[in-house]
């Protein structure tokens, strides 16, 4: 009985101290954030932005795409099941929305790195979430490279204002 006792407070301290390192109080949405995600009208969209600098193949592409595709939406779902009320409506409001209306994807190019790190850090300022992607280097390009940031699910007109001067791939 004390072993069960000790090992469910030990996982309930470990839960405790992950949630802090993974949603920390300090992340709030900003006051002109809408908690009201998307219409149907304008609908949400991921923003795929691609280094065309390091001369991926199609293939590797499409595979580094699917990476941010995959890290964004499970960063954006867990931050909709988190404890915080804030956080968690906005979040889930975007997920559902974005299924909802089509989980439109659009991929765009950026020529750099630096590029990458720009655009991340000016949505992190606008509470967009973002997945960046590191490379391991088994294939075609030099291990820690950064090759697509996803930027969103958000609303249309959000990202649009984020990557609109930005060409298609």
């Amino acid at each position: 009985m004390a072993l069960l006792i000790s090992s469910s407070l030990l996982s309930f301290v470990c839960g405790v101290v992950t949630g802090k390192f993974l949603f920390p109080s300090k992340i709030s949405l900003s006051a002109n954030r809408s908690t009201i995600a998307c219409t149907t009208e304008e609908g949400c969209k991921l923003v795929l932005v691609v280094r065309t600098d390091l001369k991926m193949g199609p293939g590797k592409k499409c595979a580094q795409c699917a990476h941010a595709t995959i890290g964004a939406y499970e960063k954006i779902y867990a931050l909709s099941r988190s404890q915080q009320v804030e956080i968690a409506g906005h979040y889930g409001s975007i997920i559902d929305d974005w299924n909802r209306t089509g989980t439109t994807k659009v991929a765009v190019k950026a020529d750099s790195a630096e590029a990458l790190r720009r655009l991340e850090s000016t949505a992190l300022k606008r509470n967009i979430v973002t997945y960046l992607v590191i490379d391991e280097g088994r294939t075609q390009i030099a291990a820690g490279s950064m090759t697509v940031l996803a930027l969103g699910p958000d609303r249309k007109s959000v990202m649009d204002e984020l990557t609109g001067d930005l060409k298609l791939l």
